[in-house]
């Protein structure tokens, strides 16, 4: 019995011999691949690092692109925008003088009366082309159909005349600025850059990093992503300002499908640099014939009669004592007319009874 118990102990510590190796050799492994595991995780970590290093700072590229375009000097622009939907259809030339924050837009467009625009850097003023004039804020409505910042071109997808550079690109009151990456833009290599604001609106820019910082393409999208709008620009024909647009494509989509509804921009001509004369912001920039009423919508009030120098509170008595004089004067032009037709016709009666006359004489 004591020599069984004896073995069956020597057996057990056998055993117990052959598991705390059989143990010991997944450890060995384990502590092998501890080194490797650190290197591959600072690998990462470097290449992360690198990759941060490259990627520049998504409210700086926004920066940089308000910054060129507020560098914009004054400005003489042709441009044709055409605007199409399931129902309506139209096509402008716009004739645009801008300096700073300040514009006026003459529109033309077949069989309809050219109108003005003008902003004066606080408010906007409207000559409707027939017989009205009006001032209004333009961040709260807009009586023309274009008057808008031409240092948005490219960064806006509506064209409205409240809008300002900063306003376009969210870098007031911003809730997110975010760089999504690098994507190719026909053929150009630009950052997407998408900031969420105020609204909780959802703006995208495709922002090429070099001089003037081109946006080669905007998105716009409501919180809902109910509403989108998307412009393709085409900026590659100004040396001196790269970022200008020579064309532009607009379209609307709702819940992701296009509302046939779309806009196009060219800017067909541009002239830099000539001083505006200051009269081109005011009443007189509108060409405004004589005895316009003018209305502020802001106070809902008629201010007076464009009288060729300002506003009077009635009309010029002068223009109407003229055109009453001109109602009551005798339509001379009318008699004479018809007082030489007579003449003319008593002539060749005259002249048909002596033919007669000798025809039948002859006989």
């Amino acid at each position: 019995m004591g020599h069984r118990g004896a073995r069956c102990k020597s057996n057990q510590g056998k055993l117990a011999l052959s598991h705390d190796k059989e143990g010991d050799r997944p450890t060995m492994k384990n502590r092998a691949l501890v080194p490797l595991a650190f290197a591959c995780l600072m690998l990462c970590f470097a290449l992360r690092a690198s990759a941060d290093a490259d990627s520049p700072d998504p409210a700086a590229l926004l920066r940089e692109v308000a910054k060129a375009r507020l560098a914009l000097p004054p400005v003489r622009m042709a441009i044709e925008a055409h605007y199409e939907s399931k129902d309506v259809k139209t096509d402008y030339r716009l004739s645009v003088v801008a300096d700073g924050d300040k514009r006026r837009f003459i529109a033309e467009a077949p069989k309809r009366p050219t109108t003005r625009g003008i902003f004066d850097g606080s408010v906007a003023m409207f000559f409707d082309g027939v017989n009205s004039a009006t001032i209004f804020d333009p961040r709260q409505s807009s009586q023309a159909d274009y008057l808008f910042d031409p240092r948005t071109l490219g960064i806006s997808t509506f064209l409205s005349a409240g809008e300002t550079v900063d306003s376009c690109l969210g870098l007031k009151n911003s809730r997110s600025v975010a760089l999504i990456g690098r994507e190719e833009v026909r053929g150009k290599s630009t950052w997407r850059v998408r900031v969420v604001d105020q609204h909780s609106q959802q703006l995208d820019f495709w922002i090429e990093p070099r001089a003037g910082f081109p946006v080669h393409r905007s998105r716009f999208a409501t919180e809902t992503q109910l509403n989108q709008s998307q412009a393709e620009v085409y900026c590659d024909d100004d040396a001196q300002f790269p970022w200008l647009p020579s064309r532009i494509e607009i379209t609307y989509s709702r819940k992701g499908e296009p509302t046939g509804e779309r806009r196009l921009v060219a800017v067909s001509h541009t002239e830099f640099g000539e001083q505006v004369p200051p009269e081109t912001w005011t009443l007189a920039g509108l060409a405004l014939p004589l005895q316009t009423p003018v209305a502020d919508l802001r106070s809902h009030k008629r201010l007076g009669y464009w009288d060729g120098k300002g506003l009077s509170e009635q009309p010029s008595t002068t223009v109407s004592i003229a055109h009453k004089r001109s109602m009551e004067s005798p339509p001379t032009t009318p008699i004479k007319f018809y007082a030489v037709a007579g003449l003319l016709s008593l002539a060749v009666v005259a002249a048909i009874f002596r033919v007669l006359q000798r025809i039948f004489g002859h006989r």
